[in-house]
């Protein structure tokens, strides 16, 4: 019975039992921290970089939730079918981009949108609400990167207005346009 749920349902964990004639079933959730968009199609990612399930239409009830509406979209530039329940992203690329956002979020930075490239490898592309883009690596050293994003930005850089990108994905070697 349980693998006819799973196969139904994206969850972190189910138990069936039956304890004196009666039927007792346990599911927990998986938890929707990001949207992945691919094929002009929206999905609800959890943090283990498993997609939860599709977001139907705009009228969808997680797009009213006040706590959900407002997660990171993340953007498959290669645009790749995918399932419910399959992987997009690895645990340690969903904690860095949150450890990276959180503290671009705390400089004051907005962004509008992650898009990833993963046939040109580690390809990872932030959009900036100034409309540059931050280049990095989520399987690098993210608290380096950012370290070197605001190194660049106070040191480097007089009006961000002006950037095209500033690529973070070669250690100490920054590139700015």
């Amino acid at each position: 019975m349980s693998s006819v749920i799973e196969k139904q349902f994206a969850l972190a964990s189910i138990s069936v039992g039956l304890q004196e004639g009666n039927l007792f079933i346990t599911l927990e959730e998986r938890t929707s921290n990001l949207f992945w968009k691919t094929q002009d199609r929206l999905y609800v990612v959890d943090l283990e970089g498993i997609i939860v399930r599709e977001v139907q239409n705009d009228e969808d009830a997680i797009l009213k939730q006040p706590n959900l509406k407002k997660l990171p979209i993340f953007i498959d530039k290669n645009n790749v079918a995918v399932d419910v329940g399959s992987f997009v992203l690895v645990p340690e690329e969903v904690e860095n981009a949150f450890r990276f956002l959180d503290d671009l979020t705390a400089s004051g930075i907005a962004y509008q949108y992650i898009e990833l490239d993963r046939l040109a490898g580690k390809w990872v592309r932030l959009v900036t609400e100034q409309g540059y883009s931050i280049l990095l690596d989520l399987t690098g050293d993210v608290e380096e990167q950012f370290k070197n994003l605001t190194i660049v930005l106070q040191e480097q850089v007089a009006d961000p207005s002006t950037l095209e990108y500033i690529d973070l994905r070669f250690g100490d070697k920054v590139y700015v346009k």
